[in-house]
């Protein structure tokens, strides 16, 4: 199995409110050992937007010095900024954009404040598709919008949406979970869009959690989702993210398209 959404930062002290709280960074080294423990293959790693603590271009760095450490189990992944074309030259597989967080994004001074403003970083995505690479966007409010866009102003730019496009936004009566009522009017509305696939993170499988994913799964059809932990997001371990996937019920054949799905997106 592949893991497909796994964060790598470097150890210090920083918070994300009601997500990470004082984490104190991950180790190429502790990867590797919590996806033996996990019976997990490979990882695509990449950093977090936390400029209080950290550049970008410092985490894109760890990232890619724990990929060249460990070039077996980890695929490195650059958060977007001024220099993608430098990272996807190093070796970055793909580019993560995470808008829920990187409206703060400090790489050049620069800030990010609002969906408009984002138009900037045309140039990018356009680079990030002539790489043949994947995008990875962290929702956000708006995101079959944002998708579109994205992919009008970079023809050819696949799109992996993380979270299954959960928004992450608190919503009426959803106890700060994702929901099928939210989920699927995304999902519905991407269904036909090219070069645009999915992740399974941060769904812990609760009663509602499990319904969102077996819907989605039957909706999207074969060769759209691929599975990620989202460590260290919560602390959830891979191997305890594989065990909550384990409670969904899914059918084998459902099992190997997510791991099949990851290793085509990703060219493993």
């Amino acid at each position: 199995m592949i893991d497909a959404h796994f964060h790598l930062f470097p150890p210090v002290d920083f918070k994300i409110e009601g997500v990470l709280d004082g984490q104190m960074g991950v180790t190429a080294e502790e990867a590797a050992r919590l996806l033996d423990v996990a019976g997990v293959e490979k990882a695509v790693i990449f950093g977090l937007p936390c400029p209080e603590a950290f550049s970008l271009e410092d985490g894109n760095r760890y990232v890619m010095e724990a990929a060249r450490a460990y070039p077996d189990r980890l695929v490195p992944v650059a958060m977007i900024d001024d220099r993608i074309e430098h990272w996807l030259a190093e070796g970055a597989r793909g580019a993560k954009e995470h808008v829920y967080t990187q409206r703060r994004l400090r790489s050049s001074k620069r800030l990010l404040d609002g969906f408009a403003d984002l138009s900037q970083w045309r140039e990018q995505y356009r680079a990030v598709a002539r790489a043949g690479v994947p995008l990875i966007l962290h929702g956000g409010l708006d995101v079959v919008r944002r998708v579109l866009w994205m992919q009008g102003l970079a023809p050819g730019l696949r799109v992996v949406l993380a979270h299954l496009g959960w928004s992450f936004e608190p919503q009426a009566g959803n106890g700060g979970r994702a929901t099928w009522e939210e989920l699927r009017p995304v999902l519905e509305a991407l269904v036909e869009a090219e070069g645009v696939f999915f992740d399974l993170s941060a769904l812990w499988c609760g009663v509602e959690e499990r319904r969102v994913i077996r819907e989605a799964l039957a909706l999207l059809g074969p060769g759209r989702v691929m599975w990620g932990s989202d460590y260290p997001t919560d602390n959830m371990k891979p191997h305890m993210a594989l065990g909550y996937l384990a409670g969904v019920g899914l059918t084998r054949e459902q099992m190997e398209d997510l791991d099949r799905t990851a290793r085509k997106v990703w060219g493993i």
